[in-house]
């Protein structure tokens, strides 16, 4: 007796193990070769899709580092152009600054030097008063001197005026008078002729040390109370005399005081 598929053998064939018949591996596999091929396709669009970006992604890119480059070229051009005009305006207040000091200098060299001229003005006219005031000595100038005199000695002192000015006159009065106060036995005479005269100038003789001293300490005391007074430089026999004289005039005289103008 046959069984059904000993009897249809192709039917037999025609199933798997599991079960499924050729017709559907076929049909499984068709499908799935579809899908590969679907799969392949997106796959493949997919990559140009990417490829697609990245490509506009790098020209992003590109764009924006080149608008940052230019931006950036922008800046620093613009930050040079305004350190250059920063460094211009320095120079320019540096150059001013310059000018205000050279400025300033120039005006206090001037008042250095206006200072300086009123000073030698003022010294010119303290000098000038002093020329033309009248020489004269107070009674304690004229004490103070007769006191220092009166301890050196006794002198025998000729005093002459050799001008009729009453400046000349007065002063040859005060020191004459001085003399006296020291105990030197002391004439005052008025002279002409003889030698040229300007100011005071005390002449010593020869014929002793002490003498001179008693000179050169009179011209000291002078000039100590603002009386201008020199020493001779030679002595007073060398001197010559008078032309012409009128007053007292002593015999042996061992100093001699001449007084003129100014």
């Amino acid at each position: 007796m046959q069984t059904p598929d000993s009897a249809n053998p192709d039917a037999a064939a025609m199933t798997n193990h599991k079960g499924m018949t050729i017709s559907a591996l076929e049909t499984a596999k068709f499908w799935a070769d579809i899908a590969v091929v679907t799969l392949g396709l997106f796959a493949a669009a997919a990559g140009v899709f990417a490829l697609y970006l990245s490509s506009r992604l790098d020209a992003a890119k590109a764009a924006e580092l080149a608008t940052f480059q230019t931006e950036s070229k922008v800046a620093i051009a613009s930050a040079d152009a305004r350190g250059a005009e920063a460094n211009e305006e320095a120079a320019g207040a540096a150059a001013t600054a310059a000018a205000a000091n050279e400025r300033a200098g120039q005006l206090e060299l001037r008042a250095a030097q206006q200072q300086e001229r009123a000073a030698t003005a003022e010294r010119q006219l303290l000098e000038l008063q002093q020329r033309l005031a009248p020489r004269t000595l107070s009674q304690p100038q004229r004490d103070s001197i007769a006191a220092t005199l009166r301890l050196l000695g006794t002198f025998a002192a000729q005093v002459f005026t050799y001008s009729d000015v009453t400046e000349v006159a007065r002063i040859g009065d005060n020191v004459a008078a001085t003399l006296n106060a020291a105990g030197w036995r002391t004439g005052l005479a008025h002279a002409s002729g003889g030698v040229t005269v300007t100011g005071i100038v005390v002449a010593a003789s020869r014929q002793s040390a002490e003498t001179r001293q008693a000179a050169i300490t009179l011209v000291g005391e002078l000039r100590r109370n603002g009386i201008d007074a020199n020493m001779a430089e030679q002595p007073m026999e060398d001197i010559p005399g008078p032309g012409m004289s009128f007053g007292n005039q002593i015999d042996g005289a061992q100093i001699r005081v001449l007084i003129g103008t100014k």
